[in-house]
């Protein structure tokens, strides 16, 4: 199989010139590898934008979660919470509100309401 670096010609082609190249007859193998060269490519940007955004929030929340486990003695679960074996840190700040409230103790809901739980918005 050959790589783009093989064919430049694909590798100059515009998004629109490839799909008319990739649903051209005779079938293109070549096509197809740059559309999921590019496809991937594009994935993986997305992906580091996205962390980049969350870094700062997923901190600020870690950082907050360690302290409630510390001033709660560990008690940041419900027995239905303990019961299904939730993980505290990922089940309680990395879910939506609506979620996590099945399965939040209620020292956890009250000390939240003097430390707003830190969310990506």
């Amino acid at each position: 199989m050959t790589t783009t670096l093989d064919r430049p010609d694909l590798a100059g082609l515009t998004a629109r010139q490839l799909a008319e190249a990739l649903a051209a007859e005779p079938y293109d193998a070549d096509v197809l590898t740059e559309v999921r060269r590019r496809d991937a490519l594009q994935h993986q940007r997305r992906v580091t934008a996205r962390r980049e955004f969350q870094a700062p929030w997923y901190d600020a929340a870690y950082q907050q979660y360690l302290t409630a486990e510390r001033e709660l003695s560990g008690v940041l679960l419900s027995h239905r919470g303990v019961a299904k074996g939730r993980d505290p840190w990922p089940w309680l700040w990395t879910g939506p509100l609506h979620m996590v409230q099945p399965y939040m103790s209620w020292e956890l809901a009250e000390w939240w309401e003097s430390h707003p739980r830190v969310t990506v918005t």
